[in-house]
């Protein structure tokens, strides 16, 4: 049930629950008078009570706009599509995951991932990236990552860079994670 007050002609303002309610004479009413008085009592001052509008599926309300139609105050819906909700987080691998995704996708061969699993090597993809960093210090950082990591988060600046490399784009990378993240 929605409320509204008549504050100029033809003009609506919706009313709170529970506030008070101020008569064109000026004096105020309680907001039980929405309650017990008839719709009769409620138009001599002004307010009147409008059946809420049907929101059609897949619609939000985000406003209401009021207006008398035929001697008789209606309500009409301000509507918006519902937004869609937002894609779910793109996973965290372990190391395992992403070498056994990078090599069951070809990006990097399968004794490349064993070697990397050992610890004993880095793949030639991934080394082409380090060696295309401008300096050394950074070179020697990407490598240390490359051996270090426990964890493969899609933000990092390495996975990044192997994107690039092997012509994948964004959203192909995100299809990945998603999808290396149940092995």
């Amino acid at each position: 049930m929605t409320v509204v007050q008549e504050v100029s002609p033809e003009t609506f303002e919706q009313l709170i629950p529970g506030s008070s309610i101020r008569a064109p004479d000026g004096s105020l009413q309680p907001w039980q008078a929405v309650e017990l008085w008839t719709s009769d009592e409620l138009a001599a001052i002004g307010v009147f009570i409008v059946d809420d509008p049907e929101i059609p599926v897949g619609k939000v309300m985000t406003g209401m706009v009021f207006s008398r139609v035929d001697g008789k105050v209606s309500a009409a819906p301000v509507l918006n599509d519902i937004p869609p909700p937002p894609p779910p987080p793109v996973p965290t691998l372990t190391r395992r995951q992403m070498l056994i995704g990078l090599s069951s996708a070809g990006l990097i061969t399968a004794q490349e991932a064993i070697d990397s699993a050992k610890m004993v090597g880095v793949p030639t993809a991934v080394q082409a990236v380090i060696d295309s960093l401008p300096m050394q210090e950074m070179k020697d950082q990407a490598t240390i990552t490359w051996f270090a990591m426990s964890q493969v988060v899609r933000s990092d600046p390495m996975v990044e860079a192997l994107r690039v490399n092997a012509n994948l784009t964004a959203e192909q990378v995100d299809g990945l994670f998603f999808q290396w993240a149940s092995l």
